[in-house]
C-alpha cells in the first residue's frame, strides 16, 4: 500500500494546519473610521497676527491624537481649513458648504470664539452639529442649548477670579478697587465691562468699580483716560479688548508717572505685549485666562506639541495651549463618544451626548484645563470656575499662585 499522501490530501492538511497556526497570528489592524470636521481660521481679519501658532497647535494634537488614541479605539479625525475671517456674514455663507464637509455632516465644527457662537447658535442644534471654541462668549450668547462649547467662561469670570485672590490678598479689609478700560463700538467690548459691574453689584464687600473709561477701539493714545481713572485710586486697571488698547494704557501711565497694575487676557497678554515692552516695563502686569499657563512646568501638551509639530511656522506659547485645549476637548469627547456608541456609528449627537455624559478629566487635555462637567444650560461649565493668571514680578514672567484660582458664583447680568 502507498503511505505517501494524495496531492489532494497534502493541500487538505497543509491548509488545515495554516489555519490553525492563523489562530496565533496577530490580526491584522483594521483600517480606522475616519471623519472630516470643518475648522475655522482667520488669515486677514482680527486673529490672523495668530494664526499659524492657532493652527499648529491644532495640527500637533490632532496628529498625536490619531497616532496614540485614535488608534486604539479605531478613529481617525481629519480637519478641513475653512478662512472664516471671523466673520459672521462670511460664516453664514460658508456653513452649508461645511456642513458636508467630509461627504456627510461632522462631528463638530471647531470655531474661533464668540462670532462663530453668535452666528450658529440658533443653527446647530437643528442641524445637530456642536460647535467648540476656544475663547469666552460674551453674556448674550449664555444661553441652554446652543449645541455650543468652551472650556473658558465670559470674560467677567475669568477676571473675577483673579480679582478675588488680589481681594484676599489686601492688607486691609475692603473691596478691591477696580478701574476699566474698554471701548463702546462694539457689544462684545461692553460685555466684559458690565459682566464686572454686575460682579461689584453682587459683593459690594469685596469689589467696586470705581472708573470707567471708554476709548477708541485702535487707540493712537489713552493718555487723558489714564489720568481720569487715576483721580479715583484704583488698585487695578481691567482691560480685555486688544494689545492697542493695553499698549496705550502702558504708554500712559508711563507718561503720567503712575505705577497702576492692568490686567489683560490671554490675546493681548504680557507674552503679546513683550513685542513692545521690557519685562521692566510690564512690572504688575497680570494676564488671567481659564487654562494652564503655556510654560507650566512638565505640562504634558507641551512635550506633544514639540514632538508633532512640524511643517508650520507657529511656535509653543499661549495661542497655542489655549488652541491645544479646543482641540484636546473635542477628541476626548470623541473618545466618549465612541465608547458609547461605537467607532464607526459616530455623529454630531453622539458627539453631544457624550459632552453632557460625564465630565471631562484634565488628564484627556493633557493637563491644559482641569476637570470640567459641562451642561445644556450654558456653552461653558457654571459651576466650580477656575482660572489661572502670570504676572511679571521682579523683572520675571511668573504664576500668580502656581494653581487654579477659583471663580465667584455670578449670575447672568
Amino acid at each position: 500500500m502507498d503511505q505517501r499522501l494524495s496531492r489532494r490530501d497534502f493541500c487538505a492538511t497543509a491548509a488545515a494546519a495554516t489555519l490553525g497556526a492563523g489562530a496565533f497570528l496577530p490580526a491584522r489592524a483594521q483600517a480606522p473610521h475616519v471623519y472630516t470636521i470643518p475648522v475655522a481660521a482667520d488669515y486677514t481679519g482680527p486673529i490672523a497676527a495668530i494664526i499659524d501658532s492657532w493652527q499648529a497647535a491644532h495640527q500637533a494634537m490632532l496628529a498625536w491624537w490619531n497616532e496614540t488614541r485614535g488608534a486604539r479605539i479605531g478613529v481617525r479625525i481629519e480637519q478641513k481649513i475653512y478662512d472664516t475671517r471671523y466673520d459672521m456674514a462670511t460664516l453664514a455663507r460658508l456653513w452649508p458648504e461645511m456642513l458636508s464637509a467630509g461627504g456627510a455632516k461632522p462631528l463638530a465644527y471647531l470655531g474661533i470664539g464668540g462670532a462663530d457662537v453668535v452666528a450658529l447658535s440658533k443653527r446647530l442644534p437643528g442641524d445637530k452639529v456642536p460647535l467648540f471654541v476656544s475663547s469666552p462668549i460674551p453674556s448674550g450668547a449664555w444661553l441652554p442649548d446652543t449645541w455650543s462649547f468652551t472650556f473658558r467662561p465670559t470674560y467677567a469670570h475669568e477676571f473675577a477670579g483673579l480679582f478675588a485672590h488680589l481681594q484676599s490678598a489686601l492688607p486691609e479689609k475692603r473691596p478691591l478697587r477696580i478701574a476699566t478700560v474698554s471701548s463702546q463700538s462694539h457689544p462684545a467690548y461692553l460685555d466684559p465691562v458690565n459682566g464686572v459691574q454686575a460682579l461689584a453689584r453682587a459683593y459690594p464687600d469685596r469689589f467696586a468699580v470705581v472708573s470707567t473709561q471708554w476709548v477708541d477701539l485702535y487707540p493712537v493714545a489713552a493718555t487723558n483716560q489714564v489720568r481720569e481713572l487715576a483721580k479715583a485710586n484704583p488698585d487695578i486697571i481691567m482691560n480685555h479688548a486688544n494689545t492697542q488698547q493695553a499698549t496705550a494704557i502702558l504708554k500712559g501711565l508711563k507718561e503720567a508717572g503712575l505705577r497702576i497694575p492692568l490686567a489683560t487676557t490671554s490675546h493681548n497678554g504680557i507674552t503679546e505685549l513683550e513685542s513692545a515692552f521690557s519685562l521692566a516695563e510690564l512690572e504688575g502686569v497680570y494676564s488671567v485666562f481659564a487654562f494652564a499657563p503655556f510654560n507650566t512646568p512638565g505640562l504634558k501638551a507641551a512635550e506633544v506639541f514639540r514632538q508633532y509639530y512640524k511643517g508650520t511656522k507657529g511656535k509653543w506659547g499661549m495661542t497655542a495651549v489655549q488652541t491645544s485645549a479646543q482641540m484636546l476637548l473635542f477628541l476626548s469627547t470623541v473618545e466618549r463618544a465612541a465608547a458609547a456608541v461605537g467607532a464607526g456609528k459616530l455623529t454630531g449627537q453622539a458627539v453631544y451626548d457624550a459632552m453632557l455624559a460625564a465630565p471631562v478629566e484634565s488628564e484627556s487635555t493633557l493637563g491644559i484645563l482641569p476637570t470640567l462637567s459641562f451642561g445644556s444650560q450654558a456653552p461653558f461649565p457654571t459651576q466650580n470656575s477656575s482660572v489661572q493668571a502670570m504676572v511679571v514680578k521682579g523683572g520675571k514672567l511668573t504664576t500668580v499662585t502656581g494653581g487654579w484660582m477659583p471663580v465667584p458664583a455670578l449670575a447672568k447680568w
